[in-house]
């Protein structure tokens, strides 16, 4: 059972990463998502699985605006679902590596510390926000070690085109320009190979609490600076960036993330930078 582990969400962006990397490392990977007949929402999928060490729970619904078209489903996926995951952990000894999201909101001071104040400013951010708060609690009173990473900008191969980055790719293939609402905007944005690094690291990290890590590169990027750094990359030639100025509502001029935590407790940092140090 020690080299056991469950992924849920393990047909996702991140979780096909992880999965791949953790078969090649020796794991024996049971496989928990849609494609494989499972649903986290469903408590009694749970009930048919062996028992296991650790309990890698990406499985969520992640869009910011389908949490405002649809937020039950957000809720009842992210929240219900982390849940039954807890309860599995519960019944079963098992550690849980939770994949959360940054919802620091509009930051107090730069970089951002697992000690800022988390502001949900989404009916998303809100159900990640309770699932982290289920983690603790189960963590606290059942005596298993939960860890939560929070994760800033992930990206990388096999990322939705609703993501900026692959939307960008995706424009700039088709029409040969990158339109965007603001380029003032700026970002941290970490590689999807490092997340999977972090979250391995997490699992091997040796606690028997609750515990919190940002997961960023520590740096961030202008909206127009990624842009620019793209249409270079792709020397396609006449391409152009249209910048709309627009301002959108709540909109945050600058997320970046203090990761000193999982350097030192984790041992980890980030390996791939989006930002050229020449």
């Amino acid at each position: 059972m020690k080299n056991r582990v469950v992924i849920t969400g393990s047909d996702g962006f991140v979780g096909k990463h992880v999965r791949n990397v953790l078969t090649h490392d020796g794991y024996s990977v049971i496989p928990f998502s849609l494609r494989d007949g499972k649903d986290v929402r469903n408590e009694r999928d749970f009930e048919d699985l062996p028992s296991t060490a650790i309990v890698f729970h990406l499985a969520a619904l992640v869009s910011i605006p389908a949490s405002w078209d649809i937020p039950d489903e957000v809720l009842d996926t992210n929240i219900i679902g982390t849940l039954n995951v807890l309860n599995y952990a519960v019944r079963h000894k098992a550690k849980v590596i939770f994949m959360n999201t940054s919802a620091y909101g509009n930051p107090q001071y730069l970089p951002i510390d697992e000690k800022h104040p988390i502001t949900p400013e989404s009916p998303y951010e809100v159900s990640k926000t309770a699932a982290e708060q289920l983690c603790y609690v189960f963590s606290r009173r059942f005596r298993f070690p939960a860890i939560s990473l929070r994760c800033f900008n992930v990206y990388g191969p096999g990322h939705q085109d609703v993501a900026i980055i692959p939307q960008m790719i995706k424009e700039l293939i088709t029409d040969g320009n990158i339109t965007i609402f603001n380029g003032t905007p700026r970002r941290d944005f970490v590689y999807v190979d490092d997340v999977v690094r972090a979250l391995v690291a997490a699992a091997k990290y040796e606690t028997a609490m609750f515990d919190t890590f940002n997961i960023g590169s520590g740096k961030s990027i202008s909206i127009g600076e990624l842009a620019k750094k793209l249409i270079q990359i792709s020397e396609i030639a006449g391409a152009k960036i249209i910048d709309k100025g627009e301002k959108r509502p709540n909109d945050i001029l600058e997320k970046v993330a203090n990761i000193s935590k999982a350097k030192v407790k984790l041992g980890w940092k980030p390996e791939v930078s989006l930002i050229n140090e020449n």
